[in-house]
């Protein structure tokens, strides 16, 4: 743990010089752009006045923001039409648009730390074949680069006004920073695309597991629910203190499957609490994932009251606070609180309300249809428990 802490420590200072001296590099970079282009900064020789710039630079900062956020995307997208994966969703920050049945349907998902994602199903034979996994997972920072050189071979043979000097300015800051962000292997909220793309290519067995979770979200999202997708796709029925993400992602996948299949809530909780409290590397987000759900175990069972203060940490409050209005997970957790730990089953069925309306908007049908069997069996426990006084 101290280790830990030490290693965090470090990194968080050295990822503060980096940014920093990429934007000052970015900064001379412009001014000897603008001098090219014959465009002053200074605010007495500048044809626009220094609120005007101001403002131009907070609202075209925001729009090549979300252009890059989805050209990353496309090319994960392209990459992933190129090389025989089939289109499922494609989200831009909250915004899904999902393909079921021949027909486009626009859903909502929101997933801290992210700015959006191009699900795709691997072809169907991943299993036998070394299917290609670059231009799938790299298809996204290369459209950045991209449009960084663009930009700069755009600014350094054209002429142009100095509004448009500064959009065209900020896209290729905005590029290479997305370019950088995603291409330099790291493994923070999730794990980026230069850190899978390198484990990948080290660790066969992790690609699999990478295949087969995004084949079941495929599956997931057509339909399809956790007790009808075939077993082979749950290698991982435990975990220990060395798996990967990859890994513990196909065991909370295959908790589901599990629940979905016999209904037990008690094989459940004792699943989730069998999984070791000292994880190491995890993403953000999916250590968030697994908190929760060991939250969901204590609730129910009447935990030790340290243990569920000691998880509800602020970060955790925050990340169910962000994601509790589209995640149907998290509607499951905040209903169990309120049933079992403070008995107000009035609470409770607003919050089981709020889950029927998120039906049509969820992108993930077969996750939404388990996730409200999970409400039915914890109703009837509630009310056996209720009787029992």
């Amino acid at each position: 743990m101290r280790s830990k802490t030490i290693k965090k420590n470090f990194i968080i200072p050295l990822m503060a010089i980096a940014t920093f001296c990429f934007f000052l590099l970015m900064g001379i970079l412009v001014g000897k752009l603008s001098h090219r282009n014959g465009i002053s900064l200074i605010e007495s020789e500048s044809s626009v006045p220094f609120l005007m710039k101001i403002v131009l630079i907070y609202v075209f900062s925001f729009i090549c923001w979300i252009f890059q956020v989805i050209i990353h995307e496309s090319g994960h997208l392209i990459g992933g039409l190129l090389t025989g994966y089939k289109f499922v969703s494609f989200r831009i920050f909250k915004n899904c648009i999902i393909k079921k049945d021949g027909k486009f349907h626009l859903k909502y998902l929101k997933i801290p730390g992210t700015g959006g994602q191009c699900l795709m199903a691997p072809p169907i034979d991943y299993n036998i074949k070394n299917v290609p996994f670059h231009v799938y997972n790299l298809g996204g920072v290369f459209m950045n680069f991209i449009s960084f050189l663009v930009s700069i071979t755009l600014l350094w043979n054209m002429s142009f006004s100095e509004p448009m000097f500064i959009l065209i300015s900020l896209n290729m800051v905005f590029s290479l920073f997305f370019f950088l962000l995603n291409i330099i292997p790291f493994n923070s909220t999730v794990t980026n695309d230069g850190y899978n793309s390198v484990l990948f290519k080290k660790n066969k067995t992790e690609r699999l597991y990478f295949f087969k979770i995004i084949d079941i979200n495929a599956q997931l999202s057509n339909g399809k629910r956790f007790r009808d997708i075939d077993e082979s796709l749950f290698p991982v029925k435990s975990v220990n203190d060395n798996s990967s993400s990859f890994e513990i992602q196909l065991f909370i996948l295959f908790l589901s499957y599990s629940f979905d299949k016999d209904f037990d809530l008690d094989k459940y909780c004792e699943n989730v609490n069998n999984i070791p409290k000292n994880l190491k590397n995890l993403p953000g987000i999916l250590k968030n994932e697994i908190d929760c759900e060991r939250l969901f175990s204590l609730f129910l069972n009447n935990g030790d009251k340290e243990e569920i203060s000691s998880l509800e940490t602020k970060n955790l409050k925050r990340f169910i606070s962000l994601t509790k209005d589209c995640m149907v997970n998290k509607k499951r957790l905040l209903y169990t609180k309120a049933l079992f730990v403070d008995n107000n089953p009035e609470e409770a069925e607003e919050i089981y309300n709020q889950s029927i309306m998120l039906e049509k908007s969820y992108p993930s049908e077969g996750e939404y249809i388990t996730e409200l069997s999970f409400f039915n069996k914890l109703k009837k426990r509630y009310a056996a428990k209720a009787e029992q006084l």
